[in-house]
């Protein structure tokens, strides 16, 4: 009697979790198909654009407003220096796809005075990566390329001394795993190391950094 009783309480329980489920799932499929694709706030107009599976409203200035939440998005900064929200996706894609055409297959967003908080659509444009690389060539090297070397650059992990360092002991015989253990001598990921061992194996090898002089 009481296995019985328990087989048709957790069979009860189950029917709710279901009946449940398809609630929340119907709410959220009726929250999706009921949103409007544009809208108008204090007299600014926002298109509904969807990028990376995430829905925002933004305006032609690049303000965002979360659809479901209806309030103003947060902007974080990548270590690109692009101005991101939600799932460090750049608001630049979101103002883009929701303001510019000339969108087609593989394009990318070229910003036209090389500023990359400057996100508005009117300084944006859909280009091919060759496109993208020979605008930023013939327009603004020295400000854009030769200004995110070495230690400029966000992605650097390591000062010019110990770029220098790293050479050096390279050089003189030591081997990458030896160079790994002298500045991380507490490495905690099998990942962590075969990240290390790439950014570490490229400087010695001189592929990377070669702003810097001998």
């Amino acid at each position: 009697m009481r296995e019985k009783y328990a087989v048709n309480f957790w069979k009860a329980k189950r029917v709710n979790y279901k009946w449940l489920s398809n609630i929340v799932e119907g709410r959220a499929t009726l929250m999706k198909k009921s949103l409007p694709q544009e809208i108008t706030k204090n007299n600014i107009t926002y298109r509904l654009v969807k990028v990376r599976d995430r829905e925002k409203y933004v305006s032609e200035n690049g303000d965002l407003i979360n659809p479901y939440r209806n309030q103003e998005c947060k902007i974080s900064i990548n270590a690109d220096g692009y101005p991101c929200s939600g799932g460090s996706i750049p608001v630049h894609l979101y103002v883009a796809h929701g303001w510019v055409d000339g969108y087609f297959e593989g394009a990318e967003v070229n910003h036209k005075d090389f500023d990359r908080n400057n996100y508005k659509a009117s300084n944006l444009e859909w280009v091919s990566h060759k496109q993208n690389i020979e605008y930023t060539l013939s327009n603004n090297y020295n400000t854009v390329c030769l200004s995110k070397q070495g230690t400029k650059n966000g992605r650097a992990k390591f000062t010019e001394d110990e770029v220098r360092i790293i050479r050096k002991m390279y050089d003189e015989g030591s081997s990458i795993a030896d160079i790994i253990r002298y500045f991380y001598p507490e490495l905690k990921t099998a990942n962590h190391y075969r990240n290390i061992h790439s950014n570490i194996t490229l400087i010695a090898k001189r592929k990377t950094w070669k702003c810097l002089p001998e």
